[in-house]
C-alpha cells in the first residue's frame, strides 16, 4: 500500500515568495534611484553643523548675558538698573573664542512727538562667519 499524498489547495490569499522577493528588489532599486536624484537635499542638512554649532555657541552667551540683566534688575530700587554697571558687566565678561561683542550706548525717544530720550545699551555678539544675535537693554 502506498501513502496518500496529500495535495494542499492554494486559497489565492497571499503572495508567493518570489512576488514578495521581487517587490522587495524593485523597491529597493527605486529607492537608490530616488537618492541619487534627490542627491544631498535627503541625506544632507542644508547648513553646516560648524555653523548651526557656532549660532549655539552665540545664543548661550547672550542667554547668559540676558539672565544676568534680570538679575541686577531684580536687585535694583524699584525693578530699575544701573545701565553702567550692567554695561561693565558686559564689557568684562569673557567670551569663548571666535565670539565678538560690539557694546553700544544709543537714545531712544521714548514719547510722542519728541518726547524724553531714554539710554539704551545694545550688545551685538557676532562670530567670524556673518552670524549675530542682538538684544536691547534698558534701565
Amino acid at each position: 500500500m502506498k501513502p496518500e499524498k496529500k495535495h494542499y489547495k492554494h486559497s489565492g490569499n497571499g503572495f508567493t515568495l518570489i512576488e514578495v522577493i521581487l517587490i522587495v528588489v524593485i523597491m529597493a532599486i527605486a529607492g537608490a534611484l530616488l537618492a541619487s536624484i534627490m542627491g544631498r537635499s535627503l541625506t544632507g542638512s542644508p547648513l553646516p553643523v560648524q555653523l548651526v554649532n557656532s549660532q549655539y555657541r552665540i545664543i548661550q552667551e547672550m542667554e547668559a548675558i540676558n539672565s544676568e540683566y534680570r538679575q541686577q534688575l531684580n536687585q535694583g530700587a524699584n525693578g530699575t538698573l544701573d545701565l553702567d554697571t550692567f554695561e561693565a558687566w558686559v564689557t568684562a565678561r569673557v567670551l569663548p573664542a571666535g565670539i565678538q561683542a560690539n557694546i553700544q550706548r544709543i537714545q531712544i525717544d521714548t514719547g510722542l512727538y519728541g518726547g524724553t530720550q531714554q539710554p539704551v545699551l545694545s550688545v551685538t555678539l557676532q562670530d567670524g562667519q556673518g552670524q549675530a544675535v542682538q538684544s536691547f537693554f534698558t534701565r
